[in-house]
Order: structure tokens, then C-alpha cells, then sequence
């Protein structure tokens, strides 16, 4: 049940950040806002390992072990990045559905070739309900939000990535279970953030962002965002270490369905029949995963 209960709290902290950041997110690059809010998750990792420890787990951790989470980290921020630039080329809803039904799918049968994970019905089953109603919510959503300016619409490069999104996370999903099977994830998360940030920020340099105008008060949701992204990148380390692979990928796609009631109460947003409806589908494939 920690497992369960960590991804689904790292979910939901997800979930919060994006509400916090709807303001900011529609004016300004995706890579800085990443950059900046990694960077801020990364000094708060470092300042709790500091206080808390434990030291020892981090001075006497194996090269290789060093390695798996340094490597898993880079492919999960290619991943996201990936993400990010599908989502220039076509609309949120299908960008999302792609990626997150391949990286459950991909991480439910890699955890049973490769993890030796037991095959569940009931999981496959809970998986596709959580796609479906996430697909619900996000629709819903991307519909009711203010039109963003796009591209012209590239459907094949916004699969191309969309799939190559999911690849990346479900492969580094398998090895950082592997990982994190022996380190204690404090130590994992003070190792893996200040790296995530470094490589974060070093794109954003490439692309100049650093040289844009940005206004002061849009660094506030930023750092916000950033103290909710340590707190779920924590809770990702916890639920990775103390679950199964294919519970851990279908459990953490459950942000949408979190974001629907915060939406609600801090940003007034209506929830509809149809959002609604989602939000019970995911629900049923949470408590089909967690039973």
C-alpha cells in the first residue's frame, strides 16, 4: 500500500503543479518554465538529504548504481522533452492519450519480460481505464481552455514523438525499478535531481531563454511549481521502490483526474458530465490496480 499510495500522491502533486503553473504556461517557453522549476526541485532535494541523510547511502553507492539513476534521469527528461515539442505540432488530448496509453502498455509487459512481474488481467484492465477517462478529462480540458497557437498541424512527427516519449519513459521506468531496489530515495532523488536540472538548463541556455524578458512575479508559480515537483519526484522514488512496475506507470497517469477538483476549487473551472465521467473511470482503474 506505500507504493500505491506514493504514486498516487506523486500523481496528485503533479496534478497541482499544472494548476499552479495555467497561468504562466500559455505565455511562456515550456523548456525555461522546466529549466527553472527543476532547478528549484533540485536545491530543495539537495537541502532535505542534507538534513535528514542518510549520507552513507550516497558516499558508499556503487558506480553502476550511480550510473542506472544518472541515466535513467537523462532518459526521462529526453522523454518529457519529447513530450513537450509533440505537443507543438498537435493537440494536447491526442499527444497525451498516445504517449501515456504506449508508456502503460509498454511498461505493464516490460515489467513482466524483464522484471519477472506476474500477468494481471486485472491491471491490463485498470490501465485501460485510467487511459480512457484520463483521455476524457484531458479532452474536456484542452477544449475548454483558450486556444493556443500552433504550428501548422504535423500529425506524424507529433506521433514520432509522442511514441518516442513513451518509449523512453518506459524504459527508464524499468531500470530505475531495477535501481532503486537496494538506495534509499532520498539519496536517489539528491543525486538525480541536481543532474535532471543541469541537462534541463542546458537546453534552455542553448535555445537562449535566458536572454528573453521575463516578468518577476511570473517566477513565483515557477518556484511553486518547482517545491511540488521535488515533493512528487520523491514520492515517483518511494512508489518505484515499493511497487510494481506496471502499477507504478498506471497509478501515476492518473494526474488529470486530480487536476479536475483543483481546477475546480482555485480556478473555478466547471466540471462537466463528461469530465465527471472520466474522473469515475480513472477511479475504478485506480482501485483495480491497487486491490
Amino acid at each position: 500500500m506505500v507504493g500505491v499510495a506514493a504514486a498516487l500522491g506523486s500523481a496528485a502533486l503533479w496534478a497541482l503543479g499544472g494548476v499552479v503553473l495555467r497561468d504562466v504556461a500559455g505565455r511562456l517557453s515550456a523548456f525555461y518554465i522546466t529549466a527553472i522549476r527543476t532547478s528549484v526541485a533540485a536545491l530543495i532535494a539537495l537541502l532535505i538529504f542534507a538534513v535528514v541523510g542518510p549520507y552513507d547511502a550516497l558516499i558508499h553507492m556503487p558506480s553502476s548504481t550511480i550510473a542506472l539513476l544518472l541515466g535513467t534521469a537523462l532518459l526521462l527528461s529526453l522523454g518529457d522533452t519529447a513530450f513537450v515539442r509533440a505537443m507543438a505540432f498537435e493537440d494536447v488530448s491526442r499527444v497525451f492519450t498516445t504517449s501515456t496509453g504506449l508508456y502503460i502498455l509498454a511498461s505493464v509487459s516490460g515489467s513482466i519480460v524483464f522484471a519477472g512481474e506476474d500477468f494481471s488481467v486485472r491491471l491490463v484492465i485498470a490501465g485501460v481505464a485510467v487511459l480512457v477517462g484520463a483521455r476524457l478529462v484531458v479532452q474536456r480540458q484542452a477544449g475548454a481552455a483558450s486556444p493556443v497557437v500552433l504550428r501548422a498541424r504535423q500529425p506524424m512527427p507529433a506521433l514520432l514523438l509522442a511514441i518516442f516519449a513513451a518509449i523512453l519513459w518506459s524504459i527508464g521506468l524499468l531500470i530505475l525499478a531495477d535501481a532503486m531496489e537496494s538506495i534509499d530515495a532520498l539519496a536517489a532523488n539528491a543525486l538525480r535531481m541536481p543532474f535532471t536540472a543541469v541537462f534541463l538548463a542546458s537546453i534552455a541556455g542553448m535555445r537562449g531563454e535566458h536572454r528573453r524578458q521575463w516578468k518577476r512575479q511570473d517566477l513565483i508559480p515557477i518556484f511553486l511549481n518547482g517545491a511540488l515537483m521535488a515533493g512528487a519526484t520523491l514520492l515517483f522514488l518511494v512508489a518505484v521502490k515499493e511497487g510494481s512496475v506496471g502499477g507504478v506507470a498506471v497509478l501515476t497517469s492518473t494526474s488529470p483526474i486530480f487536476a479536475v477538483p483543483l481546477a475546480h476549487f482555485f480556478l473555478n473551472e466547471r466540471i462537466t458530465l463528461v469530465t465527471a465521467s472520466g474522473v469515475t473511470t480513472c477511479m475504478i482503474g485506480v482501485w483495480l490496480a491497487s486491490v
